[in-house]
């Protein structure tokens, strides 16, 4: 908002995990809880993890890297109704249970996101392989699209992340007593579309018309996580592709390097990059272009420290010499065998 609005206000600007679609935002956050109420089943933690798990296994080995991580989403065809059917160990009731439809459903409309009563494309879900549930009394990166919680009894409720159903309750229906658990397909194409009209001049970021802040030499950079679960880094990726539209060089001032295996901010098996706002103050204050950058992370609490290269978006990081797929799997901790291309 700040490059978009106040483009004189900063010479540089660290953008990180950024939301600019906020009302196709919030049609996200809700999506996944609302595919429950309509198929009416609330998995428990484990089913969904067990999914996040065999979409890892499935799609971490496209790289050449094994490191419990999916580096290129565009490259992992995973379909969660693959696994249906499959024995998973559930800890929360200790005991071996199957992998079902309905579960795999969640798991593959949180992945695919939002779509209208017509199957029509609405917004970007999250990256396959990223985080389903969560807890909701723990930080932000353990907050899952599609937590739900669960009684002694079994008997599970769908727990929203609080964004989309108290946007929609509050500022779309205007109505203390609305009940989103209530509402239809029709209902929430509805909604999204009038807090659309109502509230994109007000609270949108998305104007991609950064001319001013360009032509001023100001700098932008920041990263995402691509597992990020709570905002997709599909729509930061859509933004800067319609900033790069109108300014075709847009690389010359800004720059968004995808991480991956991190969650939003922070969490996750990628980590969290620590050397962004020195790159951007070295590209601000020294004309240094950050043409990527080096991260460490540990994908594994207390295992071997691993190294890898961030590159900024379009570009990925890939090994520099490698086998296809699961052919040659190997385990590399040094950034200096990645490339960006």
């Amino acid at each position: 908002m700040l490059a978009q609005r106040y483009p004189d206000a900063y010479n540089g600007i660290h953008a990180c995990a950024p939301a600019m679609n906020w009302n196709e935002l919030f049609a996200f956050t809700l999506w996944p809880q609302l595919i429950m109420e309509w198929i009416d089943y609330f998995p428990k933690s484990c089913e969904l993890d067990a999914l996040v798990t065999a979409a890892i296994e499935a799609c971490d080995k496209h790289d050449g890297v094994h490191d419990s991580i999916i580096s290129d989403d565009s490259g992992c065809d995973f379909d969660p109704l693959s696994v249906v059917g499959q024995a998973f160990f559930c800890k929360d009731t200790n005991t071996t249970e199957t992998i079902t439809k309905e579960a795999a459903e969640i798991a593959k409309a949180t992945w695919t996101g939002p779509r209208t009563a017509n199957d029509e494309f609405m917004w970007y879900g999250t990256n396959t392989g990223s985080l389903l549930s969560g807890s909701t009394t723990g930080p932000t990166p353990d907050l899952g699209p599609a937590m739900t919680s669960c009684s002694q009894n079994g008997t599970c409720v769908g727990v929203p992340m609080g964004l989309g159903d108290v946007w929609l309750k509050y500022f779309v229906e205007n109505d203390v007593d609305w009940e989103w658990r209530e509402m239809t397909h029709a209902e929430f194409d509805h909604d999204i579309a009038k807090s659309i009209e109502l509230y994109d001049a007000i609270i949108g970021t998305n104007n991609p018309n950064l001319t001013s802040f360009y032509e001023m030499g100001g700098k932008l950079l920041g990263y995402h996580g691509m597992m990020d679960q709570v905002i997709p880094v599909k729509g930061a990726q859509h933004y800067y592709d319609t900033v790069s539209e109108i300014i075709p060089n847009v690389g010359e001032f800004y720059r968004m390097f995808e991480v991956p295996g991190l969650l939003h901010c922070s969490g996750g098996n990628g980590g969290q990059p620590s050397n962004t706002f020195d790159a951007l103050r070295a590209w601000v204050e020294n004309g240094t272009v950050p043409e990527s950058l080096p991260h460490l992370y540990t994908p594994v609490e207390g295992g071997a420290e691993f190294e890898r290269l961030l590159c900024p978006y379009p570009q990925k990081s890939v090994l520099k010499s490698c086998g296809k797929g699961e052919e040659s799997p190997k385990v590399t901790t040094r950034a200096t065998d990645y490339v960006c291309v």
